[in-house]
């Protein structure tokens, strides 16, 4: 389930960026679909179930050699899940930052608009 946009603490940001997360470790590999200052949308072949806790590792500025040379590590919680999406068999979830404000830096370069 969504969050109406009149609600949402903060603007959500076009942002796709390869990601690793899991509960414990980042066994599970995803991407981000757009960013806000307090969460992000994953689509990915694992989802959680709403209120799972999850480690997250945001890979930033990725080489030719697909090595990240910036990754910001993260923890969140799944608020929303949308299964498999038909043929691709990816789902997405809504996870909302616990440390938020380790994101700012990257958000507000984003949101200079």
């Amino acid at each position: 389930m969504a969050i109406d946009i009149k609600n949402r603490r903060s603007k959500r940001l076009p942002f796709r960026k390869r990601i690793r997360y899991g509960q414990r470790s980042p066994e599970y590999t995803g991407h981000t679909l757009n960013l806000s200052r307090h969460g992000t949308v994953i689509e990915t072949a694992r989802v959680f179930p709403k209120g799972t806790k999850l480690f997250i590792e945001i890979m930033d500025n990725i080489n030719n050699d697909g090595i990240p040379s910036d990754t910001l590590i993260l923890n969140g919680v799944v608020v929303w899940v949308q299964r498999s999406l038909g043929l691709t068999h990816r789902g997405r979830m809504g996870v909302e930052f616990q440390n938020y404000q380790r994101i700012e830096a990257m958000y507000q370069s984003r949101n200079k608009s």
